[in-house]
């Protein structure tokens, strides 16, 4: 396809189904891959990017919802399991808050609704965020953190969720509030 008439259609694309739909078809021609790194003191991670990445099996996918991008550094000796998953939906925001809240809580995870965290109503909006969720999972060490951003897009308005996972010994704590 020619590179013009490609821009011209992930431009259709983004005004009338939102730009989630344009990071799918772009996430999806690249394919997945891996990258193996090398860290300042000799060890070496892996990194899996792409549609295909693997993702924890306590972290579900909403029915319906398409996987734009998902990254995973696999776990060595020196670093934990961690890791990003984007994915499109067209679900309302109270479906998605509960699908995550309702799950992960149901997995063992103390979930946080963190509304906009400290970001200002017209911060959070310029930035397209709805709403910041967070769990954190003492049993195993994990922590989850879901921004649900705004939909976009005329005709068939469509959502990214945005998922990032880690193992950690300090969960996430706003400022100004006690225990964890």
């Amino acid at each position: 396809m020619h590179k013009g008439l490609f821009v011209l259609f992930l431009t259709v694309l983004v005004v009338l189904v939102g730009y989630p739909y344009a990071g799918w078809v772009l996430n999806h021609m690249l394919g997945t891959h891996s990258v193996v790194m090398t860290e300042h003191d000799g060890t070496q991670r892996t990194l899996i990017m792409g549609p295909d990445a693997t993702h924890p099996e306590w972290l579900a996918v909403m029915p319906g919802a398409l996987v734009v991008s998902a990254g995973r550094w696999l776990p060595s000796p020196s670093q934990a399991d961690e890791g990003d998953l984007d994915i499109l939906t067209h679900a309302g925001f109270d479906d998605i808050r509960r699908f995550y809240m309702d799950g992960l809580q149901a997995r063992g995870f103390a979930m946080k609704d963190l509304g906009t965290g400290t970001l200002s109503p017209p911060a959070a909006a310029y930035l397209g965020i709805d709403r910041m969720l967070y769990g954190y999972r003492a049993e195993t060490g994990f922590e989850v953190s879901l921004d649900i951003a705004s939909p976009s897009g005329f005709l068939l308005p469509s959502r990214m969720v945005q998922i990032h996972w880690r193992k950690t010994d300090h969960p996430f704590q706003l400022p100004g509030s006690a225990g964890g």
